[in-house]
């Protein structure tokens, strides 16, 4: 006979493995839904969060350091303050920085736009470091530009410690960004047209074609659209990814930190991508109203009709499936009574998706109009 004893014991031990049963099944569960560190899927024209997983999760980002780099040296050539043709003369620690490299010697010479190419397409380490020093002086006066940079743009959980994302020596911090800040970094990078000139590049030769530069980007020239952004990778960091695609007037930008192997960033980079497209779309309120948005007739006018601007947002986001469910009301008066003035506000119009609002614009005089005069009423009569 076993005893209350043991027969609780029993109890107990089968509760135990029961449990640990769930709880591993549960992170298998949820590791095999999310194998990465940190996702994040945004509109880059607004910055509207569409997907999300640990957005504001600190992560090493690796490479995608690199994106800051650029951002600088870009807004520096759109400044004037940096020219594209100038050289850039080699030191000799931009030639001793190893990991994914160009191979600069000390003393060579390169142009600004080739040093560009090779950190943007290629990821190259050492011409992130001479592209640092030539507008700074030196690494470490840029990691400050770099700091009070991202501190400018509210990029809140991020710290550089080196100009191209390399792991630190033993025993120093790494650097460190949230999805977050990557995706508010990406929308200001993507302000600049010469961003996806560059990051949309497949292959270019480097060094009198000496040399062959290769996106790092798999998903260049693979799915529809995709011109950019940057791919970051080291041991303790994983496998990261910022990448931008556009269709038609839509414009994603997917984050995903942190996977462990490359193909799964490049694979859930693709899947983010696709499901937004997919459910999203723009809605036009001005291509709706066009046609019921005319010139309003004028009482005691020099001029019989005015016309109207819609002022707000002309665009919304919204997801497909609500494309049938818009309601679109518009408030204008039949007629005014002059004098008019140029913007005056006369009447609004309010956007509902069901029964919520998502957009109220106002309709404003495109003109002034003064009143007719007494004299001229007469005359006119």
């Amino acid at each position: 006979m076993i005893s209350k004893f043991m027969f609780f014991t029993y109890i107990l031990l089968f509760l135990l493995i029961t449990v640990g049963f769930s709880e591993a099944r549960y992170k298998s569960k949820t590791n095999k839904r999310f194998p990465y560190k940190s996702a994040l899927l945004i509109e880059a024209e607004t910055g509207k969060v569409l997907r999300s997983f640990n957005p504001h999760k600190k992560i090493i980002p690796a490479s995608i350091v690199k994106m800051m780099t650029s951002y600088i040296a870009l807004k520096e050539i759109q400044n004037k303050t940096l020219n594209l043709n100038e050289y850039v003369f080699i030191s000799r620690k931009a030639s001793k920085i190893g990991g994914q490299q160009v191979y600069l010697a000390q003393g060579e010479r390169f142009k600004v736009i080739d040093l560009l190419k090779a950190i943007m397409i290629s990821s190259a380490n050492d011409a992130a470091f001479a592209l640092a020093e030539h507008i700074s002086g030196s690494s470490e006066g840029f990691i400050d530009l770099m700091n009070l940079t991202a501190k400018s743009l509210g990029m809140r959980n991020t710290r550089f410690v080196n100009v191209n994302g390399l792991p630190p020596n033993r025993g120093g911090s790494p650097n460190l960004m949230s999805a977050v800040d990557a995706g508010i970094l990406a929308r200001e990078l993507l302000k600049i047209p010469m961003t996806t000139k560059i990051s949309s590049i497949k292959n270019e030769g480097f060094r009198k074609n000496q040399f062959i530069l290769t996106n790092t980007n798999r998903l260049i020239g693979r799915f529809p659209g995709l011109d950019g952004l940057k791919t970051g990778f080291y041991r303790k960091a994983g496998f990261s990814i910022v990448a931008t695609a556009k269709k038609s007037n839509l414009r994603l930008i997917a984050i995903v930190f942190g996977a462990k192997k490359s193909r799964t960033r490049f694979r859930e980079t693709s899947k983010l991508l696709s499901w937004g497209f997919n459910r999203y779309i723009w809605l036009d309120v001005r291509e709706k109203l066009k046609d019921k948005i005319k010139a309003v007739k004028i009482i005691d006018g020099v001029e019989k009709t005015v016309g109207i601007s819609l002022i707000g947002k002309n665009r919304i986001l919204i997801r497909r499936e609500n494309v049938n469910k818009i309601s679109i009301k518009n408030k204008i008066p039949k007629v005014l009574t002059a004098p008019i003035t140029k913007g005056q506000v006369i009447g609004k119009v309010t956007v509902k998706i069901r029964k919520r609002k998502v957009a109220i614009l106002s309709l404003t005089t495109k003109k002034s109009v003064q009143k007719i005069s007494f004299l001229r009423r007469i005359l006119n009569f």
